[in-house]
């Protein structure tokens, strides 16, 4: 994450969809304490549990907030791009985030501290009003996601640590595994090699126990040294598999 150097603005908030009917005289007040950040692809801007520091909006690029508990299910909460903001709820009422935003790809993101945001708010309230309303409208919109039926054939785990991957036509590779399911896997730190279509096969382990999963894909995608992998010949088998690994990767 790198912060960009302070200096005179326009309106910067002004062009926040959420802030267009706000007085200026209000979001003059706020704009004093407002940094511009920019991120890599894949880069935690927070994570679950951490405490809520501000008020986070998206300039450029793209966030999105989910859930990142190791051995359970990544569970998107939104969907973030241009004007919006999220954070919101925890900058609010002092508590710890409930959800962990990560850029999808690099992004521009304006923040403003917590304790600024109160002090406007205890001031001028019709602003806690609009940011307590779209917090109410997106966990609502959330609820009724979990109870529709899911579309997902398999849930991706979450994992988060380090591998070694014994691929078939070269020396072992140390990866870091980020999630895991009998669809595939997401994989950081990767060889600048594995482009999008390329074909691997490989035997999944640590180095207490190298042979965990032996499988066969593609890459689907690739990100600034993160990628996504689609395993072949799904079914039952692999499936089992790979619950078998992840009772040892997450246990």
């Amino acid at each position: 994450m790198q912060v960009m150097p302070q200096a005179v603005h326009e309106l910067r908030l002004k062009r926040l969809p959420i802030f267009e009917n706000v007085d200026e005289n209000v979001l003059e007040v706020l704009e004093h304490d407002v940094q511009e950040r920019l991120y890599p692809s894949q880069e935690v801007v927070y994570r679950t549990g951490a405490p809520a520091d501000g008020l986070y909006a998206v300039v450029k690029g793209g966030v999105q907030v989910r859930t990142e508990q190791p051995g359970q299910p990544v569970d998107r909460f939104l969907d973030l791009g241009t004007g919006d903001v999220f954070g919101e709820a925890e900058a609010l009422d002092g508590v710890l985030r409930e959800h962990t935003a990560r850029t999808m790809k690099a992004a521009h993101l304006l923040f403003l501290p917590a304790e600024r945001l109160r002090a406007t708010i205890a001031l001028h309230p019709f602003v806690g009003t609009l940011l307590r309303t779209l917090s109410i409208r997106r966990k609502t919109t959330q609820a009724r996601a979990r109870v529709s039926p899911s579309t997902r054939r398999e849930p991706r785990i979450w994992v988060d640590r380090d591998v070694v991957l014994n691929l078939d036509d070269s020396l072992p590779v140390a990866v870091r595994l980020e999630d895991l399911s009998a669809n595939g896997a997401c994989f950081a730190a990767v060889p600048p090699t594995w482009h999008a279509g390329k074909r691997l096969s490989f035997t999944l382990g640590t180095q207490e126990r190298p042979n965990l999963l032996q499988v066969s894909g593609h890459v689907r995608w690739q990100d600034l040294g993160s990628v996504g992998v689609i395993f072949e010949n799904g079914g039952p088998q692999l499936r089992q598999k790979v619950e078998k690994a992840l009772q040892v990767l997450v246990p």
